[in-house]
């Protein structure tokens, strides 16, 4: 990809517009990286993938706010986690959209206590007392370590109305590799007739989940429509020799290469947060 800004975008702003633009780069190629991430777990994890028959699915009642017992909870990922037999050891860290997370964040902070006074036949309730809690954060939960991205999106296609469905994965280890055919760099340039500067940068990389591998063929470009990948007008049609985020989310692209589906370390749970909104 490229950069570039003029003298006068300088002037104007009273800033240095290509020092902004480079200040985002670093954030810019993880956003790139999670989207490739992303697109290959939706398939993986579609009917038709490899991975479909790991993935657990909360159920709520129609309507735009699920239950405690519906949501998120550690009686579901227990669920989860037996998907995986005794291989669920194995699973170390659990990621989820910031709905989610703050729907955890909230039972945390819950106090229980007995109004009554405790004896053997007090009732327990939340909230009202207790001892308070001084940190509102956690980085672990059901003993995997949180990791929070609001690129985990809902799923589409809900119905108007209806609690959104949210997409949770359980990783383990080495669950997750990215390999990097050359290392990132930069070169700069100025064109003194347009008084602009100019920077191109080069990142030759791939990230992929060890046991399952691509058997698809990349979609045909259409002539004149705009390619999902660099952005560009084709004069004619042509089929790419790379694939693009849409070849990437289709289930058949994709097919299991180890023995057991339970030796790949992820898991995909979806689920409810009562915070998370409804569908449209």
């Amino acid at each position: 990809f490229a950069l570039g800004a003029d003298d006068i975008s300088k002037i104007a702003s009273g800033e240095d517009p290509m020092a902004a633009m480079q200040a985002y780069i670093a954030q810019n190629l993880q956003t790139f990286r999670t989207r490739h991430l992303l697109a290959l777990l939706d398939a993986a994890f579609a009917v038709g993938g490899p991975l479909v028959d790991q993935k657990f699915t909360a159920t709520a009642a129609a309507g735009p706010t699920p239950t405690a017992a519906e949501s998120i909870s550690i009686t579901q990922v227990v669920q989860a986690l037996n998907l995986m037999g005794e291989r669920s050891n194995r699973i170390t860290s659990i990621a989820m959209h910031s709905s989610v997370y703050h729907w955890l964040m909230h039972q945390g902070m819950l106090q229980f206590s007995s109004p009554a006074g405790v004896g053997t036949g007090s009732a327990i309730e939340w909230g009202g007392g207790g001892i308070g809690v001084q940190s509102p954060g956690f980085q672990y939960f059901a003993g995997l370590k949180v990791v929070v991205d609001d690129m985990i999106t809902a799923v589409p296609g809900g119905t108007a109305g209806d609690a959104k469905v949210y997409p949770v994965y359980l990783f383990g280890d080495g669950a997750i590799q990215e390999g990097i055919q050359k290392e990132f760099s930069m070169e700069f340039d100025r064109n003194i007739l347009s008084k602009q500067d100019i920077a191109s940068c080069h990142y030759m990389w791939a990230i992929g989940i060890p046991g399952i591998s691509w058997v698809g063929t990349p979609a045909q470009i259409a002539a004149g429509s705009i390619d999902p990948g660099p952005p560009q007008l084709p004069a004619q049609a042509f089929t790419p020799t790379y694939a693009h985020l849409s070849d990437l989310r289709i289930p058949g692209n994709w097919e299991l290469r180890w023995s057991h589906r339970e030796y790949v370390p992820i898991i995909r749970m979806e689920t409810y947060s009562p915070f998370g909104g409804v569908y449209a």
